[in-house]
């Protein structure tokens, strides 16, 4: 659990593993970790002034993973690029478990979430353009049912 020495912790220093996609990629940016409750309003009957809000289902964003292009003999790319032009003809098999850790300086992991059965859904390739002398950045999202977070 976080120190009161260490923080507000970093956010520059992360990890993204896989469970059955095995190797090493490397994310300059990951964003989407975020859940929230769905909320439907029910007015109350004969009196206008008041709406009651009743809970519904947790809804989860997309992850999003930025990346450098990858070479296209990668596994991962293959799976990615396999998943999302599927026709169906043989199962989408998802990231049984995706973990993102947040690393302190000494590399060690302080938080980490973890995705369960994330599978590619979107692959967008950043702006072609002649003024910026950026990397060029591929963005991937990733549909997931549910995450938690943890401290190691």
């Amino acid at each position: 659990m976080f120190q009161d020495a260490m923080y507000p912790p970093v956010n520059f220093r992360f990890q993204v593993t896989m469970e059955a996609n095995k190797g090493e990629y490397y994310f300059s940016k990951v964003t989407g970790i975020e859940m929230k409750l769905n909320v439907t309003p029910l007015p109350e009957g004969g009196n206008n002034n008041t709406v009651y809000k009743l809970p519904g289902a947790t809804e989860y964003t997309d992850l999003e993973l930025h990346q450098g292009i990858v070479a296209t003999s990668s596994t991962f790319f293959k799976w990615c690029q396999d998943t999302i032009k599927s026709d169906y003809a043989k199962p989408i098999v998802p990231e049984k478990l995706l973990i993102v850790k947040l690393l302190d300086e000494e590399g060690v992991c302080l938080v980490l979430w973890k995705f369960s059965n994330a599978f590619p859904v979107s692959l967008k390739v950043g702006d072609l353009d002649a003024q910026n002398q950026s990397v060029l950045i591929e963005e991937l999202s990733f549909a997931y049912s549910e995450f938690e977070r943890e401290f190691p």
